[in-house]
């Protein structure tokens, strides 16, 4: 897993390999750019936390039956 100064390392060396002016067009987000991609990121993984939170609420329940 990766902390948070390796992500943010990660983000800026991204940046500067970038175009972070060029507009991609995508069929289900539509126009995107660098930040959008990384905010869409952002959402996803955020997305796959809660996941983790419920499964593990999931899990200590039974686990209690």
């Amino acid at each position: 897993m990766l902390d948070t100064a390796t992500l943010n390392a990660l983000l800026a060396g991204s940046l500067h390999r970038t175009n972070d002016r060029r507009v991609e067009q995508n069929q289900f987000f539509g126009a995107c750019t660098y930040k959008t991609w990384v905010l869409l990121l952002l959402g996803h993984e955020v997305d796959h936390v809660r996941q983790a939170i419920v499964m593990r609420r999931l899990a200590r329940a039974e686990a209690r039956e």
